[in-house]
């Protein structure tokens, strides 16, 4: 008697390794350009709702990949208290500009900001500086003030003679 096998075999693994690298959505074999119709949804970038006499929105920002995934993309949608859910695309550009872009800015932050850390130096040292700075102006305005005091007090002591 042979033992039933609950494993997949090699066709069924390949075909499904196959379908997540093609990104078949229809299960059909064809696949589909990379990223096509990728897209982040639409998330929060910034919301104020201030006291209840004032006006309030929230925007919102969505990223997708669109034409066969050559382009990118972007629209914002903007909720006003009178305007709700107003869309509009923003920017597109070509996928391998925004890719430029991208790895642009990924160079810029690793090389120009040390993943980050070059900006977390700059101010703490800024910080630094600038607590050492308002001490600095304060031993300066109480020295000031010492010699201003000094002078009306020796005034008074003149004008009482």
């Amino acid at each position: 008697m042979k033992r039933k096998r609950f494993r997949p075999g090699w066709r069924e693994r390949w075909s499904n390794v196959r379908a997540w690298l093609l990104e078949d959505q229809a299960n059909q074999g064809l696949g589909g350009p990379p990223n096509h119709w990728r897209t982040t949804g639409f998330f929060v970038t910034g919301e104020h709702k201030p006291s209840t006499d004032k006006a309030w929105y929230r925007c919102s920002i969505c990223l997708s990949f669109v034409n066969d995934a050559s382009e990118l993309w972007i629209a914002r949608k903007d909720e006003h208290e009178k305007q709700a859910n107003f869309e509009k695309w923003l920017f597109s550009c070509k996928a391998k500009h925004f890719r430029h872009m991208a790895l642009w800015y990924l160079w810029r932050w690793a090389w120009g900001e040390w993943f980050g850390l070059r900006r977390w130096l700059y101010y703490k040292d800024l910080h630094r500086r600038c607590e050492r700075f308002g001490e600095h102006i304060a031993e300066v305005a109480k020295v000031e003030l010492e010699k201003q005091w000094t002078e009306i007090v020796k005034a008074k002591s003149d004008t009482a003679k």
